[in-house]
């Protein structure tokens, strides 16, 4: 049996002295279909360069990328340094409610935004939006 993606990435992070990006991550779920595989890694309250450190780290597991203009996977990526690659890799984050909480505090601090409408007139977005770009 393989050996979890869960434990390579851990492992992996350890040994580029990024541990500390384990504690944001709650889960790494691995499938397998007819065309391939993927691993979905689900982190929360992980923002700025932590997360474009994780993004970039995990890129180095997907073995290729799709490319719309051809309609075809092309196998971009095939790499020796790690131990398991897969056809699809992906980073979701969410955010706890002390950290949105502090996010819209920013916005009705800095640009007096509260809601929807404050935040179409003085932002030109949607208020959920103000947020995610905040974060």
């Amino acid at each position: 049996m393989k050996k979890p993606f869960k434990s390579i990435i851990f492992a992996d992070l350890k040994k580029a002295k990024l541990s500390h990006l384990i504690d944001f991550i709650v889960s790494v779920k691995y499938k397998s279909f007819s065309g391939g595989s993927s691993v979905s890694v689900k982190a929360i309250d992980l923002m700025g360069d932590d997360r474009k450190t994780l993004d970039a780290f995990l890129d180095r597991y997907q073995y290729g990328h799709f490319d719309g203009m051809t309609d075809c996977y092309e196998n971009s990526n095939s790499r020796t340094d790690v131990e398991r690659q897969v056809k699809f890799m992906s980073l979701s984050v969410d955010y706890s409610e002390v950290v949105t909480q502090a996010a819209k505090n920013v916005l009705a601090n800095k640009y007096d935004v509260t809601d929807e409408d404050s935040s179409q007139k003085r932002l030109n977005t949607w208020y959920s939006n103000a947020i995610y770009r905040l974060l």
